[in-house]
């Protein structure tokens, strides 16, 4: 259909009529927005504005502080640690009652404190020190447990890892170290001078079963259950050997009849377990009776040990076998009592003889082939990585110092205070029965009466001076011996008449100590010395009292008849 002129005129006008009511819309609405950014924007822009600068103001405070406090390496702690000087100085702690936190803190990181760095991780404390130094590395854990760490014991270690760079609190290594002898190694003297020592061990962060309830007793309270107890220290506790015990066999054998399970004191077994879990302390225990312990109480050991601390070191003693056998020997003699063998007078002679021991007794045998130091280490060699063995014999310093301050893991302050202590010459020294041996003999044959007989004014006497001990016949007898052989005669115990040991035997002794100086006494062993020494023994430490010539000999038949006369009550 087309369209007329008419039509398209009335078209156009009613579209531009449309235009102009759109344009004029849209101005008005112009207008309006115009209206409102006027009233609106202007406060919201100040205000946004204020913030903007407020927020860069405090980016750039925080930065600038925290940069600062990252280039000067400095560990702001609260109650008064604020810096690590450059000169590797603490400053004093206020409100810290602990004085020991301080010295605790220089002690353990001398190292790193002359870089003035963070304090670091006592475990791997030179690659701690190079890391504090280094710019990437941020301290973002909360300066109260960095204090509280110090307290207890732990460290706190600086690690990068990518950007998200952190710090973490460390414990401190555990370490557990096992002294097991074997007998007649200066164990009594590490086990007294660790009594001496005990304070400084705790510096070290080392405790002792038996100290360890010693001191739960002394705060009344008991180390496993926790209840107040009588506060008599029972004489078991300082005995470590109970300790040791705890890891023989159930039913005692022959060579074990006063070592077994059956002495076994649990309570130091428990106070073991609170001195790793409680505590987190270091162990230390020294007995010799864990040279006896058989393979199934050295893997027994290994499960109670490995589970509770990190690093445990076995620690033996060598010495050379022909001097250790007849210092054995002469220990296992100290349970005969002269006066008691006087009296009951059964036995030939006070003692057997090492000749008797080595050929006749099978205990002895087997007790000292299987305590000494060459049976002894393999056993725990076979569960335990780190077992070390001192060598008595090396003089360039004593076994106490070699093993305070080199075996000993981290023991600074312990060795420090052992190297200020005068040493005693020596400790648990065997002593000579010679002259014991043959007053008894004499007795025993007749040609002496020994036995105690006081008369009434003996024994008045003995009342009005009752705190006058009063030799025995036995003693007296003993000292007469001594002095008319050392000062009348001018002679020494080796020289009475002897019988010495077989060459079989001998040689067997010779043969053990010779293995044992190659496996354990170092690199170099120097055999002629040694055996020349050995030459010295075997005429005289392996050598017994020849008895019969001796006592039929006029010079002591003529003492002993002296002696006698001298020993009848006055009537």
């Amino acid at each position: 259909m087309s369209m007329t002129n008419a039509d398209a005129n009335t078209n156009s006008n009613e579209e531009g009529h449309w235009h102009r009511r759109r344009f004029i819309g849209h101005q008005r609405f112009i207008s309006l927005s115009h209206s409102n950014d006027s009233v609106l924007t202007t406060p919201f822009l100040v205000l946004l504005g204020l913030l903007l600068l407020a927020v860069a103001i405090q980016f750039s405070l925080v930065f600038t502080w925290f940069h600062n406090r990252h280039e000067e390496n400095v560990l702001v702690l609260p109650l008064g640690i604020s810096k690590i000087g450059s000169e590797g100085k603490l400053p004093q702690m206020r409100g810290v009652k602990n004085a020991a936190v301080l010295h605790n803190v220089q002690q353990q990181f001398p190292q790193l404190l002359k870089y003035g760095g963070i304090i670091p991780n006592v475990s791997n404390t030179s690659a701690a020190a190079d890391s504090a130094g280094k710019h990437n590395k941020h301290l973002m854990k909360h300066e109260e447990d960095v204090l509280s760490s110090i307290y207890h014991n732990t460290t706190v270690s600086v690690a990068a890892e990518d950007d998200n760079t952190h710090t973490k609190s460390t414990p401190k290594t555990l370490n557990a170290v096992i002294h097991i002898g074997p007998y007649k190694t200066a164990t009594t003297a590490i086990q007294t001078y660790s009594d001496k020592l005990d304070q400084n061990l705790a510096q070290d962060g080392y405790e002792m079963p038996w100290k360890h309830l010693q001191l739960q007793l002394k705060l009344g309270k008991d180390a496993t259950q926790k209840k107040n107890i009588d506060r008599k220290i029972p004489s078991w506790w300082c005995k470590q050997m109970f300790f040791a015990l705890c890891f023989f066999q159930s039913v005692p054998t022959h060579r074990m009849k006063k070592e077994s399970a059956e002495g076994c004191k649990r309570e130091l077994l428990n106070a073991g377990v609170e001195i790793s879990q409680k505590n987190h302390n270091s162990l230390l225990v020294s007995a010799e009776q864990f040279s006896n312990v058989e393979i199934e109480g050295v893997e027994k050991l290994h499960e109670y040990l490995s589970n509770r601390w990190d690093n445990v070191t076995i620690v033996a003693a060598y010495r050379r076998y022909y001097e250790w056998i007849v210092s054995f020997y002469n220990e296992r003699q100290k349970d005969v009592i002269f006066n008691d063998a006087i009296s009951a007078n059964k036995t030939d002679r006070l003692l057997p003889s090492l000749y008797h021991e080595l050929r006749f007794n099978s205990v002895f045998n087997e007790e000292i082939r299987h305590k000494y130091t060459l049976s002894a280490v393999p056993r725990y060699q076979m569960y335990f990585e780190n077992v070390v063995v001192m060598n008595y014999h090396d003089k360039s310093k004593s076994i106490l110092e070699r093993f305070y301050c080199d075996v000993l893991p981290g023991a600074i302050e312990t060795c420090r205070k052992l190297k200020s202590i005068k040493m005693s010459k020596s400790i648990n020294t065997s002593h000579s029965r010679v002259y014991e041996e043959l007053a008894y003999a004499a007795h025993r044959r007749g040609m002496i009466n020994i036995k105690e007989k006081l008369n009434a004014k003996s024994a008045e006497e003995s009342r009005r001076q009752h705190n006058v001990k009063k030799k025995s016949n036995a003693k007296l007898v003993e000292e007469s011996i001594s002095q008319h052989q050392e000062k009348t005669l001018n002679l020494t115990s080796y020289d009475f008449p002897r019988k010495c040991l077989p060459d079989n035997i001998l040689n067997e002794i010779w043969s053990t100590s010779l293995e044992a100086e190659k496996k354990f006494g170092g690199d170099e062993v120097d055999e002629s010395t040694m055996k020349d020494e050995f030459d010295k023994y075997s005429k005289t430490s392996f050598c017994e009292l020849d008895l019969d010539a001796i006592l039929h000999s006029p010079l002591w038949v003529k003492f002993f008849q002296d002696q006698n006369q001298k020993l009848q009550p006055e009537v």
